[in-house]
């Protein structure tokens, strides 16, 4: 048996946006690879992604086809599995509510870049049947002229959330941002069971403006602002706002 055995020559120069050349050597032949830059990748991936209006059906709402979802979810997010810790509160399309929530989690992440309110709202429309969880890793809307307006907006827009994550990003909320936070919480149909704020740098301020709104969510059952500053003064306005609740 003979072993062929392959020997690296030099290695790949980097340029941006072209195709790398590798030269290799087997048994003393020279062997070209052409590596694509990630660019090239991306493009190739992005241009297999559908958009939401593909997969409108006839009754303007998405199909509810499992396999397709979970295709696209590999396609777009790499994945093949459901995440252990994913529940998304039962619904009986897993794969569906996974895109549709990472979808906007991307769309918005990116807003501060390209704040694209149309899109936005469109995709809201397409998702709110949908969607019961969300996660929000804040940052400082400093291209956005509305700030965090678009907060209040998501959570009035998707009457089935159930669960709201807030996690710190570079920047908290910040007293602007949590101000729109409590504005969407009193607006919102009422079906959140859920506020996870821990380690957000929830100040005093914050919990006060959230302990004078009303929440009209009913069937909230956990509150976690584990990790946050409140001393005693924000602990007092929380427990008030527990008392008013109940």
């Amino acid at each position: 048996m003979v072993v062929h055995t392959i020997t690296a020559y030099c290695i790949y120069v980097y340029i941006p946006y072209y195709i790398f050349t590798v030269l290799l050597m087997q048994d003393s032949c020279p062997l070209h690879l052409c590596i694509p830059h990630y660019a090239e990748f991306e493009k190739e991936r992005l241009g297999k992604i559908k958009s939401l209006d593909e997969c409108v059906t006839g009754d303007k709402l998405l199909h509810d086809d499992e396999s397709q979802w979970k295709e696209m979810c590999e396609t777009r997010f790499g994945l093949s599995e459901l995440p252990d810790s994913y529940s998304a509160f039962n619904t009986a399309t897993p794969w569906k509510h996974l895109y549709l929530q990472y979808n906007l989690q991307e769309l918005v992440g990116k807003l501060n870049d390209n704040p694209d309110f149309k899109l936005l709202y469109q995709t809201l429309s397409l998702s709110k049947e949908t969607l019961t969880c969300f996660e929000l890793i804040s940052f400082k809307p400093d291209n956005i002229k509305s700030g965090y307006y678009f907060l209040a907006r998501i959570l009035e827009k998707l009457p089935k959330l159930a669960r709201l994550t807030i996690i710190k990003g570079y920047h908290g909320l910040g007293e602007t941002g949590f101000k729109e936070l409590v504005k969407g919480l009193a607006n919102s149909s009422g079906a959140l069971e859920v506020l996870d704020m821990a380690h957000s740098e929830i100040t005093v301020p914050c919990v006060r403006k959230l302990a004078e709104s009303h929440l009209t969510s009913e069937g909230l059952k956990v509150l976690n602002l584990e990790g946050n500053p409140l001393s005693t003064e924000g602990a007092c306005s929380l427990a008030k706002l527990m008392m008013k609740h109940e």
